[in-house]
C-alpha cells in the first residue's frame, strides 16, 4: 500500500507499507478505537486515509468533504452526528470564528483532532472555551505515524499549548544531532527521530531517499525541535526550510509563530527567497482575522520587538488565503514562487 506525503516542501513522496504491516494497523484499530462517525476534509491519499480505515474497521461512518469549508463542516457535524473531526490547525480557528458556529449543534463532537502545524496558545484557549474539552493535537509524519499528543486536559495550560504534546512512547522518540546522529540533551534543538511501531518499506522508486530515511535504526523526520524538562516536544522547523539571512540561520516557523500571535492575524506563512544577487530575504504572507486590517508596518515592528530586526520580513503580503497542501500546511513551493514574483514587483509610486 502506498500513502503519499503532503508535498508541502516539494513533490509528494510515496511511502510504502507491506500488507502485513497494514494488517497489524487494522488489528490495532479494532483494539483501541470505538465506533464513531468521522468527518475528513483532507485527501485520503495522505495520512488521513489511516483515520478513515480505522473508522470503517470499527463500524463507524466516514463523511468526506472535497476540501475544507467551515460552513459545510458545521452543517455536517449536526447532520451526521460527527463524533471525531480531523482538521489542520488553522481550520480549527476558522471553525471557531465562523458565524454559523453558535447556532450549530456540536453535542455529538467528542474529539476535535488537529495537526499539521503548531498552534497559537491564546487561540487554542479560545477554541477550548468554545468547543469544550475535545481538542487533541497530534504530531507525527506519514513515515512514522503519531509521535506525540496533546490531550484535552493540557489545553488549559498555555505553556503546554505552545508545544506539540508529549511522546506517545517516550522510548521511541529521540532528539539527535542532524549531522552526527548523536543524542542531544533536554532543551537542545536537534532533529526529531523515531522508532515507529509500524516501519515502512521505504519510498516508492526513490532508493536514495529510502537509504537516507533511517540512521542507526531511527527514522529521521526532517523536523527540528527539543524536549523540555516536563517531556513536552517543542517544534522549531524543518531542516529543508531553514533560511540564512545576514549570516544567521532562521527557521520560518519562528517568524510564523510571532506573526500568528499579532493582533488581527489569523494565519501566517514565511519562506526565504533569493534576489538577483543571490541574497536571501524573508517573505511573509498573512491572512487577517474576519473584519481585521493588519498594517504590515505594525507587523514588522511586532516581529522586531519579539525577535530582532534580522527576523523582520522584507515584504509582508496581506492575502485572503494561503497556498496550502495536506492538513492546511503552507505550500512552500508555491509560496516561494509568489515571493519571487513579489520581489520583482515595481515599487509603489509615492
Amino acid at each position: 500500500m502506498i500513502t503519499q506525503t503532503s508535498g508541502a516542501s516539494g513533490l509528494p513522496k510515496g511511502v510504502c507499507w507491506p500488507f502485513g504491516v497494514k494488517n497489524d494497523m487494522a488489528a490495532s484499530a479494532i483494539d483501541r478505537s470505538s465506533r464513531t462517525n468521522v468527518l475528513i476534509t483532507a485527501p485520503l491519499t495522505h495520512s488521513s486515509g489511516f483515520a478513515a480505515d480505522d473508522t470503517l474497521i470499527t463500524g463507524g461512518m466516514v463523511v468526506l468533504h472535497p476540501g475544507f469549508d467551515a460552513a459545510a463542516v458545521l452543517h455536517a457535524i449536526a447532520q451526521h452526528r460527527i463524533g471525531r473531526l480531523i482538521l489542520g490547525t488553522p481550520q480549527v480557528y476558522a471553525l471557531a470564528e465562523h458565524p454559523d458556529r453558535a447556532a450549530t449543534d456540536l453535542s455529538s463532537l467528542t474529539e476535535l483532532i488537529y495537526t499539521g502545524s503548531p498552534g497559537a496558545p491564546l487561540k487554542l484557549r479560545k477554541a477550548r472555551e468554545i468547543f469544550g474539552p475535545v481538542l487533541i493535537q497530534v504530531y507525527g509524519t506519514t513515515e512514522t505515524g503519531v509521535l506525540t499528543m496533546l490531550p484535552p486536559g493540557d489545553h488549559d495550560d498555555l505553556r503546554a499549548c505552545s508545544s506539540a504534546g508529549r511522546p506517545v512512547n517516550p522510548e521511541a522518540l529521540s532528539i539527535r544531532h542532524p549531522d552526527t546522529g548523536a543524542v542531544l540533551p533536554v532543551g537542545e534543538v536537534g532533529e526529531v527521530c523515531a522508532v515507529p511501531r509500524w516501519p515502512t518499506a521505504g519510498y516508492w522508486h526513490e532508493p536514495a531517499l529510502t537509504a537516507a530515511l533511517v540512521r542507526d535504526g531511527w527514522v529521521r523526520t526532517g523536523d527540528l525541535g527539543h524536549l523540555d524538562t516536563d517531556g513536552y516536544l517543542h517544534l522549531t522547523g524543518r531542516l529543508a526550510n531553514m533560511m540564512k539571512v545576514k549570516g544567521i540561520r532562521i527557521h520560518p516557523e519562528q517568524v510564523e509563530k510571532v506573526l500568528r500571535q499579532a493582533p488581527g492575524v489569523s494565519q501566517a506563512a514565511v519562506c526565504g527567497v533569493e534576489d538577483a544577487d543571490r541574497v536571501e530575504h524573508i517573505y511573509a504572507a498573512v491572512v487577517p482575522e474576519p473584519g481585521a486590517d493588519p498594517d504590515p508596518r505594525e507587523l514588522r515592528r511586532h516581529v522586531a520587538e519579539a525577535l530582532s530586526d534580522t527576523y523582520v520580513p522584507r515584504l509582508i503580503d496581506i492575502r485572503r488565503k494561503l497556498p496550502t497542501t495536506g492538513w492546511d500546511k503552507p505550500d512552500r513551493v508555491r509560496l516561494r514562487a509568489d515571493a519571487r514574483a513579489a520581489l520583482t514587483r515595481p515599487a509603489p509610486q509615492a
